[in-house]
């Protein structure tokens, strides 16, 4: 990000796309941002307030990345739970931030994919986008062309949601 706008870049910094682990990656700082307005009351240090999230091929469960305090229930703070902690996200706390979530139908994975969907993601801002393909970013045009205009639609719609950046 400090290479970008050392390049010139002036645009607000609103939205994460990650593959795979990326996608998890994502879907966690998302959540952690989220977590620490709402419940702890406090901006996560450094980061801009992103607005939307494009996780392809996402696992649960979601990383705690906020090192300052204990991670909340449902998600992994270390190497230790991480393998122990496969339950949901509780309703009332699962990631509301919009999120597009891209399965491939033939990944193997498929069924870890959608478990970070039903499980940690609230169900009224998440949108989901199957194509026919493998555990790997779409690259044909008849796949990328719904990605494409699945990812315009959801920045036009996060367009007003939190505020914006002051860069």
């Amino acid at each position: 990000m400090e290479a970008d706008d050392q390049q010139g870049a002036t645009g607000d910094w609103v939205g994460l796309l990650g593959f795979s682990q990326g996608a998890k990656l994502c879907a966690s700082l998302l959540y952690t941002q989220q977590y620490c307005r709402e419940r702890l009351g406090q901006e996560p240090p450094i980061l801009p307030h992103f607005r939307f999230g494009v996780l392809l091929a996402g696992r649960s469960p979601l990383v705690w990345l906020d090192s300052d305090s204990n991670a909340p229930p449902g998600l992994a703070n270390d190497a230790t739970t991480y393998a122990a902690s496969q339950v949901d996200v509780p309703v009332a706390e699962r990631l509301r931030v919009p999120t597009l979530h891209i399965h491939g139908l033939r990944d193997p994975g498929l069924e870890s994919h959608r478990e970070l969907l039903k499980q940690c993601c609230d169900a009224t801002s998440a949108r989901v986008l199957e194509w026919d393909g493998v555990h790997s970013v779409p690259l044909k045009t008849v796949d990328v062309r719904p990605l494409a205009d699945a990812i315009l639609s959801l920045t036009e719609s996060s367009a007003g949601t939190g505020a914006p950046d002051e860069r």
